[in-house]
């Protein structure tokens, strides 16, 4: 009956197949051993692994952002400073300009 088993009991379609090995007598020396190397986390810190974790990504995020934001903004300074050099708005400047209409009178020197 299922409802009398202890908790650990495991039921086998066959028990004819299973087999069964006595040990004679437990090594203690490689047992020993064995418990010495043995770590085992009670109960690990699952939320908290999963919050340090989400928050090295959030930082990695945030650093590539701020890294793009920084390349955008060089980019555009250098497009900036093409279109600058490409422009003739540095030679059209009101000092180095003259009029052709305040050259004088040079018609009067034809007559």
């Amino acid at each position: 009956d299922a409802r009398t088993w202890s908790p650990v009991r495991v039921a086998y379609h066959d028990e004819k197949a299973v087999r069964k090995i006595r040990l004679e007598k437990r090594i203690n020396e490689i047992v020993n051993r064995l418990n010495k190397t043995k770590t085992e986390e009670e109960h690990p810190d699952f939320r908290g692994q999963r919050e340090a974790r989400d928050a090295a990504d959030r930082q990695d995020q945030k650093r590539l952002q701020r890294e793009k934001r920084e390349q955008e903004k060089e980019a555009a300074k250098q497009r900036e400073l093409e279109a600058e050099l490409r422009s003739y708005a540095s030679l059209q400047k009101t000092e180095n300009m003259r009029t052709n209409y305040d050259a004088g009178n040079e018609s009067d020197d034809f007559m």
